[in-house]
């Protein structure tokens, strides 16, 4: 939580590296793409993920810390979503294809990108 002082605001770079680094997970990364289609609850990860419940639990609190997610109670379980499925989508979409282009060698390719 932040305090309401302008100084102590995160700057908009702070906030982007912040959420960057939530997605800076391969499982965390792997929720993000089950929730952008769908709510699912802890449970649903530890069997898909393959992961214990513990751990799935703390990289849950990752993304809901960063914004990414956010949970409800259903009785006993907590179910989760992504706050703004589409903008991970295509988020998830651009990662997708900066890697296609650096597997073809495009930035390589573009003389900008050459060592003087």
């Amino acid at each position: 939580a932040y305090k309401n002082s302008p100084a102590e605001q995160p700057s908009p770079s702070q906030d982007a590296a912040r959420l960057l680094a939530a997605l800076a997970n391969p499982i965390r990364l792997r929720i993000v793409r089950q929730l952008v289609n769908d709510t699912a609850c802890v449970s649903d990860f530890v069997g898909l993920l393959e992961v214990d419940q513990p751990k799935v639990s703390q990289h849950l609190a990752v993304l809901r810390e960063a914004g990414v997610i956010q949970c409800r109670a259903e009785g006993r379980k907590r179910c989760y979503s992504a706050v703004s499925p589409q903008r991970l989508r295509e988020l998830l979409g651009c990662v997708e294809g900066l890697l296609a282009e650096r597997a073809e060698g495009g930035a390589a390719d573009d003389p900008r990108c050459l060592e003087p």
